[in-house]
């Protein structure tokens, strides 16, 4: 079975993503670098990801051979941070491609990024989940907020890493569907009406499915549309 490192720990770090990125050479597999507090944040598209004291922020590296099945990695984590906040008592759900919602409002992201040369990969998974910190958007929530009480972040980051080692273990053989299936099952999107903002428009319709290589697909006016990469606001 998969194994994690034990966690490298740092108080303060731009990014535990950009620290694994820099060293991912000499690091072996498996490695988890976790911070406190993150000067530099970073979500999808390059936006700032506030990480103050209190929020749980790390990042994983995963060295395979598949880099067309990259997306499986976050989606895997995506079911692992789902299943590990639902152990909390917590109704948190996935909303695609990489967040994690609890009543409709985001408690976690997730960012992929891969360094690829050839068939091998270097896959760093960034997850920060927003535990005890304070966060000022009405858009985002705590699981302090949702329980009402503190949360032990050790354990929570030990809940999480304990599911994706499965993942990760079905993964490397080539066992995907149990990675798709639970996603699905946690996903909070399908069959309702979403709008997807992309880089060549707004595409507006019913969450159908998701393709082959993790892409949306989006029923609208009789066609399916496949949507790639954009932002997700559904029940519109």
């Amino acid at each position: 079975m998969m194994n994690f490192h034990n966690p490298i720990r740092y108080a303060v770090l731009a990014s535990t993503n950009e620290f694994i990125m820099r060293s991912y050479r000499k690091l072996p597999h498996g490695t988890v670098v976790v911070a406190d507090t993150q000067t530099k944040g970073r979500g999808r598209f390059n936006r700032k990801w506030h990480s103050g004291r209190g929020g749980l922020w790390f990042s994983v590296l995963l060295k395979h051979k598949k880099p067309e099945k990259t997306f499986l990695l976050t989606f895997a984590a995506a079911v692992s941070v789902a299943k590990a906040i639902r152990e909390q008592g917590l109704p948190a759900v996935i909303k695609w491609p990489n967040d994690i919602l609890i009543h409709g409002r985001k408690v976690c992201g997730i960012l992929t990024e891969n360094v690829v040369a050839g068939k091998s990969v270097a896959t760093v998974v960034g997850i920060g989940i927003n535990v005890n910190n304070h966060v000022g958007l009405a858009s985002a929530t705590t699981l302090k907020s949702e329980k009402g009480i503190e949360i032990d972040k050790e354990s929570l980051l030990k809940d999480v890493l304990r599911y994706y080692a499965r993942y990760c273990d079905a993964y490397t053989k080539d066992s995907y569907s149990s990675i798709l299936r639970d996603w699905k099952l946690l996903w909070d999107s399908g069959g309702k009406k979403v709008r997807v903002t992309t880089v060549r428009g707004v595409v507006s319709g019913v969450a159908a499915g998701i393709s082959g290589d993790g892409s949306l697909i989006v029923r609208a006016k009789g066609r399916e549309i496949i949507v790639v990469e954009g932002d997700l606001v559904q029940g519109v």
